[in-house]
C-alpha cells in the first residue's frame, strides 16, 4: 500500500480543486459523491459470495468517511490510490 498520508493529502487537493470550480460557477456544492452519487460515508461498493470486494467507488470525495473491513481494504488499495493520483493530474491540468 503506498503512503496514506500522501493519499490523503491528494484527497483534500482534489476536494479543494472541485470546491473551487463550484465556487467559480455559482453554484452549491452537492453532499453526494460525484462518481458513485452515493453519501459520503456510504460509497458504492459490492462484493462476490465469499465477502470479497469486486467494484466500488474509490472517489476522493469519501477519502474521510468511516471505512472498516472489506470496504476499507477495497478503497486503500494501491490500484485505488493509482485512480484518485490520475484524477488530481487531470484536474490539475485544466
Amino acid at each position: 500500500m503506498k503512503n496514506a498520508k500522501q493519499d490523503k493529502a491528494r484527497c483534500v487537493k482534489i476536494e479543494a480543486i472541485r470546491e473551487a470550480a463550484f465556487i467559480a460557477l455559482g453554484a452549491e456544492k452537492p453532499n453526494t459523491c460525484p462518481t458513485c452519487t452515493r453519501a459520503k460515508d456510504s460509497p458504492f461498493f459490492r462484493a462476490d459470495e465469499r465477502g470479497n470486494g469486486i467494484a466500488g467507488c474509490v472517489d476522493a470525495f469519501h477519502h474521510d468517511a468511516i471505512l472498516i473491513g472489506e470496504r476499507a481494504r477495497w478503497y486503500q488499495r494501491e490500484a485505488a490510490q493509482e485512480i484518485r493520483a490520475a484524477n488530481l493530474k487531470f484536474l490539475q491540468a485544466l
